[in-house]
């Protein structure tokens, strides 16, 4: 039986599969490293299960970078502010070595998340010049 997602759980299910693409997570290696059974994770991903808060705060917990709101409640940021990324291929003891193209794909994804800040600033800057216009 498929459930009918709201809105936000549709964005939660394409969040999470984002994070996996991103940090070269199969399913298999995520049901691994959150402690759940594959047909879970299946379920849960085809949109059958809803996405669970235990188990994205159990990612949470082995990717320590990983903001929990950029899947829960459709924040911007993926990576929390302050939290270092980690340098070498793996992630926790616990996990597998990621696939090269963790590699290729990481330093794009810190350009990227450095872009947005500047933006934001820049934004913040030009509001800030808007509303002194208005005021004179």
């Amino acid at each position: 039986m498929e459930l009918h997602p709201t809105r936000m759980e549709a964005v939660q299910r394409k969040r999470l599969k984002v994070v996996l693409k991103v940090h070269g997570l199969d399913r298999q290696q995520f049901a691994d490293l959150v402690e759940r059974k594959l047909g879970y994770i299946n379920q849960m991903l085809s949109g059958n299960r809803r996405v669970s808060e235990n188990v994205v705060l159990k990612l949470c917990q082995k990717l320590p970078h990983l903001n929990p709101d950029y899947i829960l409640k459709g924040d911007e940021e993926m990576f929390l502010e302050g939290v270092p990324l980690p340098k070498t291929k793996m992630w926790v003891s616990d996990t597998k070595v990621l696939p090269r193209e963790y590699e290729k794909v990481l330093p794009m994804v810190q350009e990227l998340t450095a872009l947005v800040a500047e933006l934001k600033a820049r934004v913040e800057a030009l509001e800030e010049e808007v509303r002194g216009l208005k005021e004179e």
